[in-house]
């Protein structure tokens, strides 16, 4: 299977933010494809109030395009925010949306008015995250020089191609050689199914037979 890029977008992750499964179920989907050979991602905010359950803060980096403005207001004004990448050792990468106007709390779901502005903001973070990280692959690939194996269904055909034709009739009794076969010269490739050829011959011999009767009576 060719292997895909996968960004997973959730609010709950192990071990840094669970309330219940949904937390278990995303670390172990994103491990397992992790581990099968797939680029998987997981976005998930930083819920400050439950950081102490992940990793320390030192662990935390920051990529230079990560700082935006949130295009969701909150009390008529429009928080900044910062995309933060943890490190890891293996499994997926893991990126937190770091927007204390928003997930500043100690619980994961506030519920509210608010509520729809904070996961509306999850979403648009996933998008420039994309975005992103496309263009930092796009980037790679037009400065790097490598090489790249590429699938695709392919055949191959001799340079040269002969068709072997005869000028009867008929139908193959036994094919000998298959495409792609070595033959040489002088090899069989096919017997043909001589039945017709032999009733046509006792048909000839009989007329034949009986012109010659017919000749010497006359």
């Amino acid at each position: 299977m060719t292997p895909l890029r996968i960004l997973m977008v959730t609010a709950e992750y192990t071990p840094l933010a669970k309330t219940g499964g949904l937390a278990d179920m995303v670390a172990g989907l994103s491990t397992e494809l992790a581990n099968s050979g797939h680029d998987v991602r997981i976005l998930i905010p930083r819920y400050r109030g439950v950081e102490a359950a992940g990793e320390p803060l030192s662990s935390l980096q920051l990529p230079p395009f990560a700082t935006a403005i949130s295009p969701v207001a909150l009390n008529a004004t429009h928080p900044p925010y910062e995309l933060i990448r943890r490190s890891t050792g293996s499994g997926p990468e893991i990126w937190q949306l770091d927007a204390p106007g928003f997930f500043a709390g100690s619980t994961i779901y506030g519920g509210g008015d608010t509520e729809a502005l904070r996961f509306a903001l999850l979403s648009h973070a996933a998008l420039k995250l994309w975005a992103a990280l496309c263009v930092l692959a796009v980037l790679f690939f037009s400065v790097v020089n490598g090489d790249y194996m590429i699938t695709a269904d392919a055949s191959l055909e001799g340079t040269v191609q002969r068709a072997v034709t005869v000028s009867l009739q008929g139908y193959i009794m036994d094919a000998r050689a298959r495409a792609g076969d070595i033959v040489r010269s002088g090899d069989v490739l096919a017997t043909l199914d001589d039945r017709d050829l032999r009733l046509e011959r006792l048909k000839l011999v009989s007329q034949g037979t009986q012109q010659e009767s017919e000749r010497r009576q006359a």
